[in-house]
């Protein structure tokens, strides 16, 4: 991020599985969120207006729950592979996706759509394979609020 800083906070601890930040938000310009951990133990953050996460290394983490009104497009770099080839994890993840991230994003019906982009963890390359859980209810949710998801489902 060419002239850009970040924010970083490191976690490595290896019993930790809640992490809350409900007044970490993103700050102004290319300043982001870098949310580091070597924990694979960590199943839940809450973060407050942040529009961009980077949590790497955290194939439980099931559960980030944003802050209200975010108002730019969002980027998660976000691998919860625990949940893609298990069916149980996956509605655990779906359900969270929608009551912490969707039920917290504006409406924007009536005006310019905006995109959730997801990454796979540190790259920036597209995670289709979390898209492509996502169950048609939590797409749904997404365009109800008039927000896109990105990348496309592949299957």
């Amino acid at each position: 991020m060419g002239g850009g800083a970040k924010n970083t906070t490191l976690f490595t601890n290896t019993s930790l599985r809640i992490i809350e930040l409900p007044k970490m938000s993103r700050c102004v310009g290319d300043n982001y969120n870098h949310i580091v951990t070597g924990s694979n133990t960590i199943e839940r953050l809450q973060v407050g207006g942040t529009s961009a996460i980077n949590a790497h290394s955290c194939p439980n983490l099931l559960d980030i729950e944003i802050g209200e009104n975010i108002q730019a497009d969002i980027r998660f770099r976000w691998t919860p592979s625990s949940a893609y080839d298990n069916p149980d994890k996956a509605a655990i993840l779906n359900e969270n996706i929608r009551n912490h991230i969707i039920a917290k994003l504006p409406d924007l019906s009536n005006g310019t759509p905006k995109t959730i982009t997801f990454f796979n963890d540190s790259s920036s390359s597209p995670n289709t394979d979390l898209v492509n859980i996502l169950e048609q209810e939590t797409m749904d949710a997404f365009a109800s609020k008039n927000w896109n998801v990105s990348p496309a489902k592949s299957v």
